[in-house]
């Protein structure tokens, strides 16, 4: 199954499956995505981190923009807390112009 969400995807077969009672159909499940980050806060994918990337994060986490792809959950949530919030913006800020590392 592709989800669209530029992720890998993980999908596991189930051959003897009975889907709607039909025995042996098979079915498969995906039961995650994985995330494979090179830079975290790299937000526009550039490879490194500058000051567009916290124009980025800014518009994810206020004007919650990230319908057209650009606030992928994998390199905006800096902190790890599972949720984009003013805090990542802080940690952005503090990786790019003060060098300092992700809060995870």
């Amino acid at each position: 199954m592709w989800t669209g969400n530029g992720r890998g995807d993980i999908i596991i077969g189930a051959p003897l499956a009975a889907p709607g009672g039909i025995d042996h159909a098979g079915s498969a499940y995906v039961y995650g995505s994985f995330c494979p980050v090179a830079l975290k806060g790299d937000m526009n994918a550039s490879g490194g981190l500058s000051p567009a990337d916290v124009v980025l994060m800014l518009n994810c986490v206020f004007l919650s923009s990230g319908s057209s792809g650009e606030c992928d959950f994998c390199f905006a949530d800096v902190n790890c807390s599972g949720g984009l919030s003013p805090a990542d913006v802080v940690i952005e800020l503090n990786m790019v112009f003060l060098g300092a590392g992700p809060g995870c």
